[in-house]
């Protein structure tokens, strides 16, 4: 009896297996971690996955190939793993994984489709691409997140890394005579992929597979017809690579809510670059009022500062309201129509800190109500931290001034 551990999606396991055999199969995901559940591989395991090749053998209408135990103990290890995985919210999903620029895509068919083909004239085609799984990936959930998994099983290619991408794409692969790539809906790309995932031979085995499936409804899924072409590469990348880009107003229309960390110092010391994250909800903006932190865009601003979070400090007579951040000297208008959602609450340091709170009402009358002084200071600040650019804009002003008189002595 040998023992060791692995790490397979992320999760520790010990192992008791009969030959060095199957540790030398899984060197590449050794560890020195205790495992958080433990695996054992008896003579009677090895023996079940012997008849298990042997009937698929048969099913299939091929030659029985008598395997040795040491590839049956690799089998039944592989197995025992992934029906305990499944409690961790993880998953075997039979298809080739192809990395490329740190993302993941699956590529999932029928056998004798063609995956190994696919996945090949990515390599030859795309550039960076590479096998993080050939065969047997696991997917593994953290965060409402899908990520593709290498495992020691890798198919006959014995393709593969061990490392964990997020998975960004399934495809679900066809033949056809021309290159054709469409996005479906999961509805229809459920069946095959239940029909591809491992079903734990426990009661509730495929109900437990059928929740973690579900589970990939927030991933893109497609079904491409291809042909051997180097085209179809290309058409899958393409397709598959593209980062859907939604916007905050299309966030808040659909949700009526938005978070999101800040860019920037404006808003400090309430809101720090990086750290906090605020809250921002869709509100009626004719209930708009001095001291609202207001969400707004600039019209023709592209990147960064298209999107600012700035105070209200003056409502205007004429509709627009004057802005300003709470690290901020100088001001804007903003017209209504600019202004998308308001600060509803902060989530400092993990606690959730509510427009309503009394200290959150105190700090925005102090450092309002401060403005005059405020102004001051940070004019003083700007000028030591940045004398030269300051100084520019003071002198430029004297100069501009003294042109005023000038003029009107001349006349």
């Amino acid at each position: 009896m040998t023992e060791f551990k692995i790490r397979i999606a992320d999760i520790p396991i010990s192992v008791k297996a009969n030959y060095e055999f199957t540790k030398n199969y899984c060197r590449d995901y050794l560890t020195d971690e205790d495992g958080i559940f433990e695996v054992i591989i008896t003579k009677d395991d090895i023996e079940k996955e012997r008849i298990i090749a042997e009937k698929h053998n048969l099913d299939e209408g091929e030659k029985v190939v008598d395997y040795s135990d040491e590839l049956h103990e690799t089998t039944a290890l592989y197995r025992k793993v992934l029906e305990e995985l499944i409690k961790h919210d993880a998953i075997m999903l039979h298809g080739s994984v192809v990395a490329v620029d740190g993302r993941a895509y699956l590529f999932t068919a029928n056998s004798g489709t063609g995956k190994t083909t696919h996945t090949r004239l990515w390599l030859e085609n795309i550039e960076g691409s590479y096998i993080l799984n050939g065969d047997k990936p696991i997917i593994l959930f953290r965060d409402n997140k899908a990520f593709a998994c290498g495992t020691p099983w890798r198919g006959k290619e014995n393709c593969g890394v061990n490392e964990i991408l997020p998975l960004s794409g399934i495809c679900i692969l066809e033949r056809g005579e021309k290159n054709s790539i469409e996005k479906i809906s999961f509805k229809d790309a459920f069946n095959i992929l239940m029909m591809q995932s491992y079903h734990p031979s426990r009661n509730n085995g495929t109900l437990l597979s059928m929740q973690l499936i579900q589970k990939l409804n927030s991933v893109n899924t497609f079904r491409l017809k291809c042909n051997m072409d180097r085209e179809a590469a290309f058409v899958s990348y393409d397709a598959m690579s593209k980062k859907e880009t939604t916007t905050f107003e299309e966030v808040l229309n659909s949700t009526g809510k938005l978070l999101y960390k800040n860019v920037g110092v404006s808003m400090m010391p309430l809101i720090r670059e990086g750290k906090d994250i605020m809250i921002i909800e869709k509100e009626p903006l004719n209930n708009l009022k001095k001291l609202d932190a207001v969400l707004f865009t600039r019209p023709g601003v592209i990147g960064r500062g298209a999107y600012v979070l700035h105070r209200i400090l003056k409502v205007n007579k004429d509709g627009t309201y004057w802005i300003v951040g709470d690290h901020c000297f100088g001001g804007e208008t903003v017209k209504r129509e600019n202004i998308i959602g308001v600060l509803t609450g902060v989530v400092r340091d993990g606690k959730t800190i509510s427009i309503n709170d009394k200290n959150y009402k105190f700090y925005v009358h102090l450092w309002c109500d401060l403005y005059p002084i405020r102004f001051i200071i940070l004019r003083i600040k700007y000028f030591f931290k940045y004398p030269k650019y300051v100084s520019n804009i003071i002198l430029g002003r004297m100069y501009q001034k003294y042109k005023k008189i000038q003029s009107k002595f001349r006349k």
